[in-house]
Order: C-alpha cells, then sequence, then structure tokens
C-alpha cells in the first residue's frame, strides 16, 4: 500500500534530530526566543471538564427547560468551539514549523557530505543531520555529544585546529586526515567551520 503524501512527510521527520536542547535555554539570551506550550495533559482537561460543563448545561435543560440553561449551553458550546479552532491552529502552527526545520535542514546541508550545529562554548553537538550519522555512527548511542569527542573517536588528525577555530569563532577551513564509517576507513575531509550570527554562540561545521 503506498504512503500519503502526508505519511511519507512525517517519516521524513523521524530522521532529523535536534540534541541536547538545552544548550538553546541559555538564561539571558535576548536574541533567541524560545516559545514554550503548555503540557498537552492540562489541554485535555480543559477538553474533558469543557465536555462534563456542556453536558450539564444540556441536563439543566432538559429538567428545568429555562432560558437560564439555553444561554448556559450555548455559551459553553461557543468556548468550546474557539477552545477546538485554538487547537487546530497549533496543530497546523507545529506542522508548519516541522516543515520548515526539514527544508532548512536540507538546505544547509546541501553539497557537503554532513553538517552539524556546535555550541562554541562548551562543544556540545546541538544539532546532526541524516548523513552525519551515517558517516559516524558511533556517536549516535553516547549520552553526551561533543565535538571533542568525535574528533577523537574518528581519529582526526587536525583536531587541535578544528577545535582552536571553533573557540575563535571565525569562519575556517581546514583539511584533515578523518576515519568514517562502520569500518572507519579514513579519507581527506575539509572540514568548513562558520558561526551563525543568530542566534549567538553556535557555529555550523560542514565537510566536504
Amino acid at each position: 500500500m503506498q504512503k500519503t503524501p502526508q505519511k511519507q512527510f512525517q517519516a521524513k521527520l523521524k530522521n532529523l534530530r535536534a540534541n541536547d536542547q538545552t544548550s538553546f535555554y541559555a538564561k539571558g539570551r535576548k536574541d533567541f526566543t524560545v516559545r514554550r506550550h503548555s503540557f498537552f495533559a492540562t489541554r485535555l482537561y480543559r477538553t474533558i471538564l469543557s465536555a462534563i460543563l456542556i453536558a450539564a448545561g444540556v441536563t439543566f435543560i432538559v429538567y428545568k427547560n429555562t432560558l437560564l440553561g439555553a444561554v448556559l449551553c450555548i455559551l459553553l458550546g461557543i468556548g468550546l468551539y474557539i477552545y477546538a479552532k485554538h487547537i487546530e491552529r497549533l496543530k497546523k502552527l507545529l506542522t508548519t514549523t516541522e516543515f520548515l526545520n526539514a527544508l532548512f535542514s536540507s538546505i544547509v546541508g546541501a553539497g557537503h557530505k554532513f553538517c552539524i550545529i556546535v555550541n562554541i562554548d562548551s562543544g556540545d553537538i546541538v544539532y546532526m543531520n541524516n548523513q552525519f550519522q551515517q558517516m559516524f555512527p558511533e556517536m549516535l548511542p553516547m549520552p553526551k555529544r561533543e565535538l571533542k569527542t568525535l574528533l577523537e573517536v574518528y581519529k582526526v588528525d587536525e583536531s587541535a585546529g578544528i577545535l582552536s577555530a571553533l573557540k575563535a569563532a571565525k569562519k575556517t577551513s581546514i583539511t584533515a586526515q578523518t576515519q568514517s564509517g562502520n569500518d572507519k576507513k579514513a579519507s581527506s575531509i575539509l572540514w568548513s567551520i562558520e558561526p551563525i550570527a543568530r542566534p549567538s554562540g553556535f557555529s555550523i561545521i560542514r565537510g566536504q
């Protein structure tokens, strides 16, 4: 059975990874706003409560047959409709955001063997594309993914220069012998390091 375009898109989204996201939530950051949404359970409780109140309003109408009960039921129905539209808007916003994430991640890695985004101060790898995961599979199960660990595990001969370039936060390109794949076969890779203007404190590193 052939997958619908929506299911194909959702399957592709599973290949996207944004790791160790705490690096994005640095206190005092002013150039990047993190939007925090309420927990799903809160929305569920509100929906259940609204349904109970509507049922109570309908019961009140049936047994009392008063204008107050009718008005109450209408108001509760309008409130539930507005809430449902709000949930629908949030779901569309989430889908749009996921689509843009997929789009931008494909753009930044286009024409390169791999692409990662690294925190300049800590060296944490906060994003890795699918090509990176295939080239450096031992990084995936690690609880803490750092650039220094990557350079050590895959024996990059210019590791000191790459780390220095990252700390200097300047656009730099370094050619280094790098092991990759499950067999750790060595090859020459051009490491391109480029700081990101916004949000600050991160660099994008691509291999070619």
